[in-house]
C-alpha cells in the first residue's frame, strides 16, 4: 500500500513538471504575472484593485470579476487608458493614449513616431527640438483646438494662438499664423497670415507671402517672389525687385512694369498705370549721390539738403546716420531741385539703404514726397516706387525717435517717366481712356466696347465732271462751283469710296457737304446725292436719291457743314463700295439761291469699333 502512495505522488510530482513544460509562463508572482502574461495596468495591480477577483482570460480579453459575478474592469486589445504617465514603463515599448491636462507637459528626447495625432487644447503647445525628435507623418498628423499653437523647429517664437512654425529661427506674434522655412518675421498684427520661404517679413492681417526677402505692410495682400515691398491693401505683387505702394493693386515684373490704382475699387475702373522705368528723363534731384563731402557745401549743392547732427559724410560716397544727435528728418525742398516736379505727372523715386539697423522692430525711415507718402523701410535694399505729384511738399525721410534706426543712405533719385512700350500678345480692353507716350506693339486685336466716330472723307476736286454739265472751277476759291442754271442743265459730279477696314459693319453712314456762297443772297440751294452702295460679290441695284437743303444768312464765303439724311449700311460688310453722283437741283423750286455754290468737300461721318481688321478681307 506505501508503495501504491509513494507512486501516486511520483505521478502528480511528474505532472506537474509536465504542464511547466507545455504550459510556460504560468505565473508564480506578481511580477511574473503581470510582464509575462497580461498587459494588466500595473499601478492597479499595485494598488490593490484586483486583490480578490477573479480574473476571466479570453486570448486577450482580460475580465476582473468579484465575488458576486459583477464585472468591474475589461481589458481589451492590450490597450490601456492613463491619466499620468505610469513611469514603472520608462524605456518599454507600449501602445498608449495619452490625455494631458491642462497643466501636462511631454518631453521627448528620441524620435517620436506617430501612429495618428499628437493632439492639444486648452492653451497648450508642442515643442519637438529639431536636434532630439523626428516626426513620420501620421494618418492625422498635428492639429489642435481651442487656442493651442504649435512649433516644430529650433529657436523659434511661435507664441500666439491657432499659430504654427515649422523650420528655423521664425517669429510669429499674430494669431492663427503659419510659417514655413527660415528667418521670417510675423508681427503682432499679422493675423491669419502665411510665410513660406526665407526672410519674409508682414505686420498685417490675412497676408500671404512665398519667397525670399519680402516685405509687406497692407491688410488682405499677397507676394510671390523676392526682394518684393508692399504697402497697400487688397494687393498683389508678383516678380522681383519692386516697390507698390497704393491700395487694390496688382503689379508684376522686375522692377520694370507696373499695374497701380489709388481707389480701393475695381481696379480697372479707375486710372491705371503701365510704364517702363528704363525710360526716364532728367534727375531731378540737387545732389543725390553724396559722392564727394564737397558735393554738400560746393555752391551748386550747398544748402540743398536740410539735416541734423545726425548724419556724416561717409568716404564710401553715401551719407550715414549714426544713433546720436538731433532727430531732424533729412529733406530737400523742391525750390532746390534741378527741376521743380509738375503737379499730375509720373515720376520714378528711388534710394538706396545700406548697413541697417534698428534696436527696435518699428524703428526705420518713412520718405514722402510732393504730396505723397510711401511705406516705412526696416530693410536693406534698392528702393523704387512710381508717383504722380500731387503738390509741391518736399522730398523728406522722416525718422524714428532718438533711439531709431541708423544706416547708410545714397543714390537719392526722382526722374520723370517719359514713355514706354507696351507689349501685348493677345486682345486689350478698356471702358476708359487709355493714354500711351510711347510705343504699342499688339500681336492681337484693337477692339472698343465703344465705337467711336471719324471722317470717310471725298475730295470733290479729284471727283469726275460730266463732259456736257459740269461743275466750274475756281482757282481763286479752290473749289468746283454749281450755278443756278434752268432744268436739264444741272451740274454734277462722280466719285467712289471704299468703307475702311476699321468702320463697325453694319452701321449708317452721316454724309455731309462743306460749302459756301458765292453772294450774300439770303436763301436756299437744293443739293441732291444718288448712290449705290454695294457689297463684294453683290449685284449692283438700282441707285438711291437723298437730298439735303443749305441756307445762307447773307455772308459771301461763310463755310458751313450740312448734312444729308442717313444712309442705311445694314448688312453691308468689309470692303463694300459706295459709288455717287452729286448734283445741284437748281431748277426745284425750294431751290431760290441766285448765286454759285461753292462745294469744297463730300464728307461721311461713320462709326470705328477698331483700328483695322486682323485678316486682309475678314474683320
Amino acid at each position: 500500500m506505501e508503495t501504491n502512495k509513494n507512486l501516486i505522488i511520483l505521478i502528480a510530482v511528474l505532472f506537474c513538471i509536465l504542464l511547466l513544460l507545455i504550459i510556460p509562463g504560468v505565473p508564480f508572482t506578481n511580477s511574473q504575472f503581470i510582464n509575462q502574461s497580461t498587459d494588466l495596468n500595473y499601478i492597479l495591480f499595485a494598488n490593490g484593485f484586483y486583490n480578490g477577483k477573479i480574473l476571466s482570460i479570453d486570448n486577450n480579453l482580460i475580465t476582473a470579476i468579484d465575488n458576486n459575478g459583477n464585472q468591474s474592469f475589461l481589458d481589451t486589445n492590450w490597450q490601456t487608458n492613463f491619466s499620468a504617465f505610469d513611469f514603472n514603463m520608462t524605456n518599454q515599448y507600449r501602445k498608449y493614449n495619452v490625455n494631458l491636462d491642462t497643466n501636462g507637459n511631454v518631453t521627448i528626447d528620441n524620435n517620436l513616431t506617430l501612429g495618428r495625432q499628437i493632439f492639444a487644447n486648452s492653451k497648450s503647445s508642442i515643442l519637438i527640438d529639431s536636434n532630439k525628435a523626428s516626426i513620420f507623418g501620421g494618418v492625422r498628423g498635428l492639429y489642435s483646438t481651442d487656442i493651442s499653437s504649435y512649433r516644430i523647429a529650433d529657436t523659434e517664437v511661435c507664441s500666439e494662438q491657432f499659430s504654427t512654425c515649422l523650420g528655423w529661427q521664425n517669429t510669429g506674434l499674430g494669431n492663427s499664423g503659419t510659417q514655413v522655412g527660415g528667418v521670417n518675421n510675423l508681427g503682432a498684427n499679422a493675423s491669419s497670415s502665411t510665410q513660406l520661404g526665407v526672410s519674409n517679413r508682414s505686420t498685417n492681417q490675412v497676408t500671404s507671402q512665398v519667397g525670399f526677402s519680402n516685405t509687406l505692410s497692407g491688410d488682405y495682400s499677397a507676394q510671390l517672389g523676392s526682394s518684393l515691398i508692399g504697402g497697400g491693401a487688397n494687393s498683389a505683387q508678383l516678380g522681383y525687385n519692386y516697390s507698390s505702394f497704393y491700395d487694390s493693386t496688382a503689379s508684376m515684373g522686375s522692377g520694370k512694369i507696373g499695374i497701380a490704382s489709388t481707389a480701393t475699387t475695381n481696379l480697372l475702373q479707375q486710372n491705371t498705370w503701365i510704364y517702363d522705368v528704363t525710360s526716364l528723363g532728367a534727375e531731378d534731384v540737387n545732389c543725390s549721390g553724396f559722392d564727394t563731402n564737397t558735393d554738400l557745401t560746393t555752391s551748386s549743392c550747398y544748402g540743398a539738403w536740410t539735416y541734423g547732427t545726425r548724419y556724416k559724410w561717409n568716404a564710401n560716397g553715401s551719407l550715414d546716420r549714426n544713433i546720436t544727435g538731433t532727430t531732424t528728418a533729412l529733406s530737400q525742398a523742391q525750390t532746390k531741385f534741378l527741376t521743380a516736379l509738375t503737379v499730375g505727372n509720373l515720376y520714378l523715386f528711388s534710394y538706396t539703404i545700406t548697413n541697417f539697423s534698428a534696436p527696435f522692430a518699428v524703428n526705420g525711415i518713412t520718405p514722402s514726397v510732393a504730396g505723397v507718402t510711401f511705406d516705412k523701410m526696416r530693410t536693406n535694399g534698392v528702393y523704387q516706387k512710381a508717383f504722380i505729384a500731387l503738390n509741391s511738399n518736399a522730398l523728406s525721410f522722416a525718422l524714428d525717435g532718438i533711439q531709431g534706426a541708423r544706416f547708410n543712405i545714397d543714390n537719392v533719385s526722382i526722374k520723370p517717366i517719359i514713355d514706354g512700350n507696351l507689349i501685348v500678345a493677345g486682345n486689350i480692353r478698356t471702358n476708359k481712356d487709355l493714354y500711351v507716350t510711347g510705343n504699342v506693339n499688339f500681336d492681337g486685336n484693337v477692339n472698343f466696347n465703344n465705337t467711336y466716330w471719324d471722317d470717310i472723307s471725298v475730295s470733290i476736286n479729284g471727283s469726275k465732271t460730266e463732259t456736257a454739265k459740269p461743275p466750274l472751277f475756281d482757282e481763286t476759291q479752290m473749289a468746283y462751283y454749281f450755278e443756278n442754271v434752268g432744268a436739264g442743265n444741272e451740274q454734277y459730279v462722280f466719285g467712289e469710296f471704299e468703307l475702311p477696314h476699321g468702320w463697325k459693319l453694319g452701321t449708317n453712314l452721316h454724309c455731309h457737304l462743306h460749302l459756301h456762297p458765292s453772294t450774300n443772297d439770303v436763301n436756299d440751294a437744293n443739293f441732291e446725292l444718288s448712290y449705290n452702295w454695294t457689297n463684294i460679290g453683290a449685284i449692283e441695284a438700282t441707285p438711291t436719291t437723298i437730298t439735303l437743303l443749305a441756307h445762307f444768312d447773307g455772308n459771301v464765303n461763310k463755310t458751313q457743314i450740312v448734312e444729308f439724311p442717313d444712309i442705311n449700311g445694314s448688312g453691308k460688310t468689309l470692303s463694300s463700295l459706295v459709288e455717287y453722283r452729286l448734283k445741284r437741283l437748281s431748277s426745284a423750286t425750294n431751290d431760290t439761291f441766285t448765286g454759285n455754290v461753292y462745294v469744297d468737300n463730300l464728307g461721311c461721318h461713320a462709326e470705328f469699333d477698331a483700328i483695322g481688321s486682323r485678316e486682309e478681307w475678314i474683320k
